[in-house]
Order: C-alpha cells, then sequence, then structure tokens
C-alpha cells in the first residue's frame, strides 16, 4: 500500500510562485517543496533571499528567484519564456502576488485602485500564457490572493 506522502508527491514538478516571499505565498513555497516540487520565485527584486534559501538548506529542493515587475505587461510576458530559457520547466503555478494600500473605503484614491485592481487581469493573461507555453501535458494553477 502507498504511503499518504507518497500519494501526494510533486517530485519531477516544479512550481512557478508569485509572492512567494511572505505569507500564503511563502507557505505554499515551502509546502511544495516539502512535497518534492522545485521552486521559482518571481520576485521584484532579489534583496529578499529568506524563501530561496530556507527551500534550498532546509528542504534541500532546488530554488531559483527569477525577478519580473508584475504591474509591467511586457516583464509578465517575459517570464515563462526566460525561466525555460534556463533549463527550468515550471507545470504548477501559484499567484499569490498583490499590492496593498490603505486607505478610509470613502476617500480611496482613483489611482490607488486602478494599480490594485490591475494586478489581477495580469494574472489572467499570465494563466493563458503560463498554459499555452506549458511543456507538461498537466498544468496547475493555484490563482489566490490580491490585497486593497
Amino acid at each position: 500500500m502507498a504511503s499518504v506522502a507518497s500519494l501526494f508527491s510533486l517530485n519531477g514538478r516544479t512550481a512557478l510562485i508569485t509572492g512567494g516571499t511572505r505569507g500564503i505565498g511563502q507557505a505554499m513555497a515551502f509546502a511544495l517543496a516539502e512535497a518534492g516540487a522545485d521552486i521559482i520565485l518571481v520576485q521584484r527584486d532579489e534583496s529578499n533571499t529568506a524563501t530561496r534559501d530556507e527551500i534550498i538548506n532546509r528542504l534541500g529542493r532546488k530554488a531559483h528567484i527569477h525577478v519580473a515587475e508584475l504591474s509591467d505587461r511586457k516583464s509578465v510576458k517575459e517570464i515563462v519564456p526566460s525561466v525555460t530559457s534556463q533549463g527550468w520547466k515550471p507545470d504548477i503555478l501559484v499567484t499569490c502576488a498583490g499590492i496593498q494600500r490603505r486607505h478610509p473605503s470613502h476617500q480611496f484614491p482613483d489611482e490607488d485602485w486602478d494599480e490594485v485592481s490591475s494586478l489581477p487581469f495580469f494574472f489572467f493573461f499570465f494563466f493563458f500564457f503560463f498554459l499555452s507555453s506549458s511543456s507538461s501535458t498537466s498544468s496547475e494553477i493555484f490563482p489566490l490572493a490580491g490585497l486593497l
């Protein structure tokens, strides 16, 4: 009889995760790595390496930081071609990145609303681009967060 861990094994899979430096995204990165997946963290810059370092050092999985500005459409379009040209083959996508702006609801500036609400639209485009360019016959997508 198979063990429970083997039933949920992600060995041989690679997850591409946005928003993986803290919160839900970081928890997902650790959980997927614990299940055996290698991890690509899409981040605005490389200043926060804690998640990547813990995945490599504590969990023994491969992990990579890919720098991209998720509010820029051109940058989003280049993510999958860039990571695949580096030899990564992502077949799991987890989108947890969000933009956080705090204002009383009756005073929420239009500019901030436009910025916060535009990110999910980029992700919808990214989902379809990811699916069409994934080399895997089986891809998983987990859209999770956007913040106000």
